[in-house]
């Protein structure tokens, strides 16, 4: 299901079932111990996420939401096809 991505790739991902429907980005954000600012800056502007808090969102929607990360991945490679 998940090949290996860049880094740029994964946080793509990640954005990707960020904004598809699922938990709130606030439950999200206490479920990861990312401050949920930090998630709702990321989702609106071009901030980047440092590498620890996308481990922690990777596995958050690995562990909780592995439907979510499959549907993002599958939408984004619609955009590529």
């Amino acid at each position: 299901m998940f090949d290996y991505h860049t880094f740029a790739e994964t946080e793509d991902l990640l954005l990707t079932a960020l904004k598809l429907p699922g938990r709130s980005t606030k439950d999200v954000a206490a479920a990861t111990g990312i401050k949920a600012n930090t998630l709702y800056k990321w989702k609106t502007t071009g901030v980047r996420l440092s590498p620890a808090k996308a481990d922690a969102l990777l596995l958050y929607f690995m562990k909780n939401e592995p439907q979510r990360l499959q549907l993002a991945e599958t939408v984004l490679t619609a955009k590529l096809i």
